[in-house]
């Protein structure tokens, strides 16, 4: 996990160099005032240049190669989603979810805290699955879709069906009585 449980700076540090619209998840960097450069050799010069090349930008531009947005403030990097949950809340919960799936959906009514586990219950279907649902997989020996799911870390086996309907059936009544998001499963929304 490492820089996802890097300390953000505070929600007033925040709110003093960054506007963001809760909207759209947009991040901006905000105009700064020369106390912010008291570090440097000449404030005022650095202050300028920094206003003249970064105020009023768009930040948190670069992408992981999980498909989430990053930005550096005062040279460290963090995760946009992490950085406007803060901005907003106050906090920096160790898990939060993007509810529709999307990495790049940053706006605030689409970030939510959760434990791992719920975290674990609102992912997509991985583009490396051949069934079309998550927890349902074909068993060459047995001849037979096999239907399992994981909560908690540890792996429920939910039976083997000759009918892959059957198999997906048991897998999402299986979700619903263990209370997993609505999402969770749907088809990858970018290339993920």
């Amino acid at each position: 996990m490492g820089s996802e449980t890097k300390p953000i700076p505070s929600q007033e540090v925040l709110q003093t160099v960054l506007d963001i619209d809760a909207d759209n998840g947009r991040i901006l960097f905000r105009r700064r005032d020369p106390s912010l450069f008291s570090h440097c050799k000449d404030p005022e010069h650095r202050c300028a240049a920094w206003n003249g090349q970064f105020a009023d930008k768009e930040a948190f531009t670069c992408l992981t190669n999980r498909g989430y947005r990053i930005g550096a403030i005062f040279g460290e990097y963090y995760f946009a989603h992490r950085v406007i949950y803060k901005y907003f809340h106050g906090e920096a919960p160790l898990y939060i979810d993007h509810i529709d799936g999307d990495k790049l959906n940053n706006s605030l009514i689409n970030l939510r805290s959760v434990t791992q586990s719920e975290n674990c219950q609102n992912r997509r279907l991985s583009t490396r699955n051949t069934s079309g649902v998550v927890g349902v997989t074909w068993i060459d020996e047995a001849n037979k879709w096999r239907a399992y799911i994981k909560v908690g870390g540890i792996q429920r086996h939910l039976g083997e069906y000759s009918d892959i309907e059957m198999a997906k059936a048991a897998r999402r009544g299986a979700e619903r009585a263990l209370g997993f998001h609505k999402n969770h499963g749907l088809e990858p929304l970018h290339d993920q």
